[in-house]
């Protein structure tokens, strides 16, 4: 275990020799200062947002849910193959180290900082609440609670293709290709379990649904579907409508996600 927490150190401090912890810590302070601006002043923020949705909750769901999940696949696609081919795996494998604890160790480092992400974009917009003087600490909690964990899945998907491609782009490139497309898969397969799609392209829906990542839900996005009645999300709902279930599948595939790492890192030239 020594060895992991050590690698994954490592890996943290990596990304902050590399200035990539310090560029999305840029973007945050921007955020912030946007944010301030915004909440007081009320003619602004009533037209760009919207009295009943609230700051916190659209920023939430829109501009820094993406920056977590770009920070996501950055801190990812570079844990498995281009240290592989850049000689930087080979040095720490020739000590006492196993495969599979070094994908755990750089998995994990990367696990750390988004979840140190999200909770400084948590704190941010629980202040950003407390100026708009709007009564949603649970809410906002429970959201960013599900947007760490659905990082995690992505930041594990990330590693996995890390693993399969030495090009750290094409990595996340695919992973965020399946992680988005978990919602419109879901949509489909609505069709296919009402039975209003057959045959092959049924085959191929249910296999896509089964490969895709099942993300929780927060309660804000929860709130935006049922209010816009986005079909997409709604057929996840209709297809996993418990949340314990959800959090089943979740934990599912990241142990899945991260079992195939493991094989495919023992496989893997140095």
């Amino acid at each position: 275990m020594n060895a992991v927490l050590t690698i994954a150190h490592a890996s943290v401090t990596e990304h902050v020799r590399r200035k990539l912890v310090a560029f999305f810590g840029i973007l945050v302070a921007m955020a912030a200062v946007g944010l301030v601006y915004v909440s007081l002043n009320n003619d602004l923020s009533s037209t760009l947002v919207g009295a009943a949705v609230g700051i916190a909750t659209y920023f939430s769901l829109t501009l820094l849910q993406g920056l977590s999940t770009l920070a996501a696949v950055a801190v990812s696609m570079n844990n498995i193959g281009r240290p592989f081919a850049d000689g930087e795996a080979t040095l720490i494998l020739a000590r006492p180290v196993a495969r599979w604890q070094y994908a755990l160790g750089r998995l994990l480092g990367s696990i750390a900082l988004v979840v140190a992400l999200c909770l400084l974009l948590l704190v941010l917009l629980q202040g950003i609440n407390v100026l708009e003087d709007r009564n949603l600490g649970v809410e906002l909690w429970g959201h960013w609670a599900t947007q760490a964990f659905n990082l995690i899945l992505l930041v594990s998907l990330t590693t996995l293709m890390s693993a399969l491609f030495n090009n750290p782009v094409l990595a996340a490139f695919a992973s965020f290709f399946v992680y988005a497309s978990s919602g419109f898969v879901s949509a489909l397969y609505l069709l296919v379990d009402t039975g209003r799609v057959r045959g092959v392209g049924g085959a191929v829906i249910s296999v896509l649904w089964y490969l895709t990542p099942k993300t929780l839900i927060s309660p804000l996005a929860l709130e935006r579907m049922t209010r816009d009645g986005n079909p997409m999300s709604a057929g996840s709902m209709m297809l996993i409508s418990s949340t314990g279930a959800r959090i089943a599948w979740g934990v599912a595939y990241l142990a899945a996600t991260i079992a195939l790492t493991f094989v495919l890192i023992r496989r893997k030239e140095l």
